[in-house]
């Protein structure tokens, strides 16, 4: 199969004698002790990227010879300056770096922990789920009347500092007005697969909602079938320029493509203010970069539609103290930060 498409086969006998090398290769050494608890996949990911093992935006070049090999396992006990692996980069900086941001993305505590299971579900192979229909968990969009539908599916919270501009969905939730046609919620692979399995095992059923998995770029659906589709807190995940080229195959000609999201809560002026605190301070260092595209309301990102001038949206709902404390834990930055 390599031969076939090009490559050298010798590489799957002695790919350090035919794939480059990086000029530094640093061991990732552990920085305290205990017990492996989690590891931030998609973290570690963006540090590998970080070091040219991935690309920010098509046209990038990959460099074959860097990233970061990370050998321990969920449950496993590591002691401080043992070698968990190794940083392979171009430069002693840029091991560093991402040396740091990868042991930053481990949470290690003293509890001993199970490891995960390597399978986590079966599928009969004549079941829909073997053929990829897999669903997302939300609300119905149908009314009890059966009466027409036409606007968004958005499955993510709005704040009153939203930001929304005209566009598609990883969440692609992509919806058709209907009276008795279908409608369709495309949700797209996200890091932790296994929360996402559970969330369409869970989910809620009707006859007229199709649920689909599949990527923003190259979702599957039929060409000038979707009226409407909600990019909800994903568009600086995508790759823009593939994202578009589909979204615009996929609507039909006066399709909306609306993109949406959100940034801090407001609750009163003194309690914003130590959150905001704790926001740009405390938990700020550990936000990815892209959490600053969602703060600048994706305005500085390349949008080929015409944009619409949306209505206000707000969403209000009484928490308690323990539930507000609870969402800022959901932060990856705070889950980085406790790590």
């Amino acid at each position: 199969m390599i031969e076939a498409q090009g490559g050298d086969p010798r590489v799957t006998e002695d790919p350090g004698s035919i794939l480059p090398r990086a000029t530094v290769v640093a061991p990732l050494l552990a920085d305290r002790a205990g017990v492996l608890g989690a590891v931030d996949a998609e973290a570690i990911g963006m540090a590998s990227s970080s070091l040219g093992a991935g690309r920010a935006r098509k046209g990038e070049r990959i460099d074959p010879a860097v990233g970061i090999v990370f050998r321990p396992k969920i449950g496993d006990r590591i002691d401080v300056s043992e070698p968990l692996g190794e940083i392979h980069a171009r430069s002693r900086e840029a091991a560093e770096e991402a040396s740091a941001r990868t042991l930053a993305a481990l949470t290690v505590g003293e509890a001993p922990v199970e490891p995960p299971p390597l399978i986590h579900d079966w599928f009969p192979p004549d079941s829909n789920w073997a053929h990829g229909a897999m669903s997302y968990k939300s609300h119905s969009l149908v009314d009890p009347n059966n009466q027409k539908i036409e606007g968004l599916a958005v499955t993510s919270v709005i704040n009153p500092r939203t930001t929304f501009r005209t566009a598609f969905m990883p969440t692609i939730a992509a919806v058709r007005r209907f009276t008795s046609d279908p409608i369709l919620l495309s949700e797209t692979a996200v890091p932790n697969q296994y929360d996402q399995l559970q969330q369409i095992k869970n989910a809620a059923r009707h006859e007229r909602i199709d649920y689909r998995v599949a990527t923003a770029e190259k979702s599957g659906i039929s060409s000038d079938k979707i009226d409407t589709i909600t990019v909800a807190q994903a568009l600086h995940w995508f790759d823009l320029d593939f994202f578009y080229d589909e979204a615009k195959r996929v609507l039909k000609p006066q399709g909306v493509l609306a993109v949406l999201g959100y940034n801090l809560l407001q609750i009163a002026p003194n309690i914003d203010n130590v959150i905001n605190r704790f926001y740009e301070e405390i938990v700020g260092p550990y936000w990815p970069p892209e959490r600053r595209v969602i703060e600048k309301g994706y305005a500085h990102l390349a949008f080929p539609f015409a944009e619409m001038h949306p209505p206000q949206f707000r969403m209000e709902a009484h928490w308690s103290l323990e539930r507000l404390l609870g969402y800022l834990r959901t932060w990856s930055a705070t889950q980085r930060f406790i790590a």
